[in-house]
């Protein structure tokens, strides 16, 4: 009989002040891109992936 023990490991991070804002910006941005998808996706649920991703290349 096989035992399968899940372990987790906690990690801190310590950014300098220009990191800070390179991951804020980056969370901006992908919060901006997700929003503007789900939103097309709700007005209109018939697009598919291939359509999402010519709106993509558009923004």
């Amino acid at each position: 009989m096989v035992t399968l023990v899940n372990r987790a490991y906690k990690f801190r991070m310590y950014p300098s002040l220009k990191q800070q804002e390179l991951i804020n910006n980056t969370i901006g941005c992908s919060r901006l891109v997700y929003n503007i998808m789900l939103s097309k996706k709700k007005d209109n649920s018939k697009l598919t992936s291939y359509d999402m991703i010519k709106v993509l290349i558009v923004l």
